[in-house]
């Protein structure tokens, strides 16, 4: 990891001194110098990092990929990492955020149904990460509310083998437990485990 943090640094000197360099390469390569940092575990370093490529984004072309999808995913990276740093108001925030973004892409008429389609399946994942924030203020009945519609909406859009459905399923019947609705909890962890025995992929983790 070092030594890609090192030839990104290069390639952002060399970024800055180039009139003719396109902002699209300031964005990603600060946005690899905050996943990066990251990994490092620096988390303050990532963070910078993010908010650099988020004021790129800014200074881009408005289109609905730089100005909701691109931003969407680094609002996630970034709510993550306040998460984890325990910093769980500004999670909540900057995840809502995301969630917002996310939807705002969607609803775009200017984007091809493959965009939407990934940007759906991202959106759904942030609103289970939005949940695991309201999980972590002990606020677990607006973690259900989020999950459940969660699942719903995945249940609608994705197809039945794809493995975020038994993953649902799985953080479902992880709150319900946390509720003591026990039978509940129950009917999801099993659903989810049946689901993972038919995929041909070996998913250990969430079996566990």
């Amino acid at each position: 990891i070092s030594l890609s943090i090192k030839h990104h640094r290069k390639a952002l000197n060399y970024f800055e001194k180039g009139d003719e360099i396109a902002k699209d390469n300031y964005f990603i390569s600060y946005n690899n110098m905050g996943a990066m940092m990251w990994f490092s575990s620096k988390t303050d370093s990532a963070l910078l990092y993010y908010d650099k490529a988020l004021q790129t984004l800014i200074e881009m072309e408005p289109n609905p990929k730089n100005q909701y999808y691109r931003s969407a995913n680094v609002l996630n990276n970034k709510a993550a990492l306040f998460s984890i740093s325990g910093r769980t108001t500004e999670a909540l925030d900057t995840m809502q955020d995301a969630v917002k973004k996310y939807k705002q892409f969607i609803d775009s008429q200017l984007i091809s149904d493959t965009d939407r389609s990934g940007a759906q399946q991202a959106l759904f994942r942030s609103i289970e990460n939005l949940g695991g924030v309201y999980k972590e203020l002990g606020d677990f009945s607006k973690t259900r509310e989020l999950l459940l519609y969660s699942y719903a909406q995945k249940k609608e859009h994705l197809e039945a083998e794809n493995p975020d459905l038994f993953k649902a399923q799985i953080l479902l019947g992880q709150i319900e437990l946390s509720l003591k609705n026990y039978d509940q909890a129950l009917t999801y962890l099993n659903a989810g485990i049946k689901h993972i025995e038919q995929l041909p992929d070996d998913y250990l983790f969430w079996s566990g």
